[in-house]
């Protein structure tokens, strides 16, 4: 006597399976061959799978996202400072460095801040970065 299982059948018996006919295990041999299911729920049928149900995709993090982007940004601003600040430190320095480079640490000192902003993170008030054209 054959047997049958959601997603098996054998001609022994299967744990949790119940006892079909010969006739059942003919037509599960056919249906599962074009790509059918064996399914035992309150019956013995083959058909087409059942459809996953959607997934659902992961929420949005704000605070993530917020953080991520001010990382974003502060690597700019980490990039742009340094060969503004070894030209000053060496005395080497114009004017247009020297303004360059206040700006950036503005810039990257408002970065910083941003947490402390009303309605973070939800709706932040993003600084201005300096003009990109003038950096190193």
């Amino acid at each position: 006597m054959p047997y049958a299982i959601d997603g098996q059948i054998s001609q022994d018996p299967l744990v949790g399976g119940i006892e079909i006919s010969d006739a059942q295990y003919a037509a599960a041999i056919e249906g599962m061959v074009a790509g059918l299911v064996v399914t035992i729920s309150g019956g013995f049928s083959v058909g087409p799978a059942a459809e996953e149900p959607p997934i659902e995709p992961a929420p949005v993090d704000p605070v993530a996202v917020a953080v991520a982007e001010c990382a974003r940004r502060r690597a700019i601003a980490d990039y742009a400072i340094p060969p503004l600040q070894d030209a000053v430190d060496i005395d080497d320095a114009t004017t247009a460095d020297i303004a360059l480079l206040k700006a950036w640490k503005k810039y990257r000192v408002e970065l910083n801040r941003l947490p402390d902003q009303a309605g973070w993170p939800d709706s932040i008030n993003w600084p201005v970065a300096p003009p990109e054209e003038n950096s190193p």
